[in-house]
């Protein structure tokens, strides 16, 4: 581990989306864990889609961490996984843009994130 990653404060977070039809209304849900103290985020859309919530869960949990953290993330969201830990490097190299050019507005929180994501591991149905 970086030397400038063992003072930062450790955080589990487990998080899920989903949505009935896709689009359709949905939800998301996140649980932050820090020190054995829990934090329980939720929320909803009228009309959204299934990898929308399940970006949001996460991103909603990230930021609300006051200070750069070290975090380990649970998902069982393969999009949201794969796209943290492979995809990430080259949306950034082509300006947030997937690979057809179009403009990635979900994953605008990877610009600006300042913790450490120690893990990120896809657990349940993928």
């Amino acid at each position: 581990m970086k030397e400038e990653t063992k003072s930062l404060k450790e955080v589990i977070i487990y998080c899920d989306g989903s949505c009935k039809g896709n689009p359709g209304p949905g939800g998301w849900a996140s649980i932050l864990i820090y020190r054995g103290k829990r934090k329980i985020l939720t929320g909803y859309a009228k009309d959204t889609t299934n990898n929308i919530m399940e970006l949001t869960c996460a991103v909603k949990a990230l930021e609300k961490l006051k200070e750069p953290c070290t975090v380990a993330l649970y998902s069982d969201s393969s999009y949201l996984v794969k796209g943290m830990t492979e995809w990430m490097e080259n949306w950034k190299n082509r300006n947030w843009k997937n690979s057809k050019k179009k403009a990635l507005k979900m994953w605008n929180y990877g610009r600006s994130s300042t913790h450490f994501l120690k893990n990120i591991t896809c657990i349940g149905n993928g």
